[in-house]
Order: structure tokens, then C-alpha cells, then sequence
């Protein structure tokens, strides 16, 4: 496969995942069918291109957003963890923390738009 094809594949993932966020659960099968792929090749190949699992890039891809909610709006922590598919604010806030060094509301104070 391309780089090409790749980056379009990954792009792909990227509009599914933000079209499906807020419910919550996205199964590495639904992704992989919604990618056209059996759920193998699917999971080698987001691995290959990624370095990462699919799941790790779904939790990275509500984690982005989230940052982009946090500068553009004022919803608070439980609404905002539940508009991007985490099960409770304190699991937001605790993965959040984890991969920026700082907790969400700091963020939002740092980089308020």
C-alpha cells in the first residue's frame, strides 16, 4: 500500500471516530468493517502506519478533540468527557493529566482561544 493510500486510510478512521465519538464504545470490528477490512488486516495495518493499536488511536483522537473543546468552549468536564466517549469525567480527566501533564481545566486556562 501507498502512502497515499495509508494517510487516507488513517483519515478515514479519523472522520469514523469523530462521527461516533459521543456514543461512547467504538469496537475495533466496527472500525475495521466501516474501513472495508476484516478486523485483522485492519488492526496490522493502523499498527503499521501508527505505531499504535486501534484503540490507542481512538483514545488519541477523542483526547485531540477534547483540546479543541476546551479552547472553543465553556461545557464542563463530565459533559465534554461524555461528548468525546469517555464513560466519566474522572476517566477523562485521569487520561488527560496522563498524556499532557496537565489537567483539563488547566489546559483550558492556558489555552483559552
Amino acid at each position: 500500500m501507498s502512502d497515499l493510500t495509508d494517510r487516507r486510510l488513517m483519515k478515514n478512521v479519523e472522520q469514523f471516530v469523530l462521527q461516533n465519538m459521543s456514543r461512547g464504545q467504538i469496537s475495533l470490528e466496527e472500525m475495521a468493517s466501516a474501513m472495508g477490512m476484516s478486523m485483522k488486516p485492519f488492526f496490522q495495518k493502523a499498527h503499521e502506519i501508527t505505531g499504535k493499536t486501534p484503540a490507542e488511536v481512538v483514545r488519541d483522537l477523542r483526547l485531540r478533540h477534547a483540546c479543541i473543546l476546551l479552547q472553543r468552549t465553556n461545557i464542563n468536564m463530565s459533559e465534554l468527557a461524555s461528548h468525546v466517549g469517555f464513560a466519566t469525567g474522572e476517566h477523562f480527566i485521569n487520561l488527560f493529566k496522563e498524556r499532557f501533564g496537565i489537567t483539563p481545566s488547566e489546559y483550558r486556562l492556558k489555552y483559552r482561544k
